[in-house]
């Protein structure tokens, strides 16, 4: 199974980066702006 970590480069978002990177585990990054709109879009709500 891969992680897949949606978020843009905010301090939040690094931290999690940091934190899979620090503990050696695999994991897909997917960029995604919260202030351009892209997370009101059907496909990234249908997630949660």
């Amino acid at each position: 199974m891969t992680i897949t970590v949606w978020g843009a480069a905010t301090s939040r978002t690094i931290r999690v980066h940091w934190a899979l990177h620090e503990l050696g585990l695999d994991y897909e990054p997917k960029l995604i702006g919260s202030r351009t709109g892209e997370t009101q879009r059907e496909t990234f709500q249908s997630l949660n």
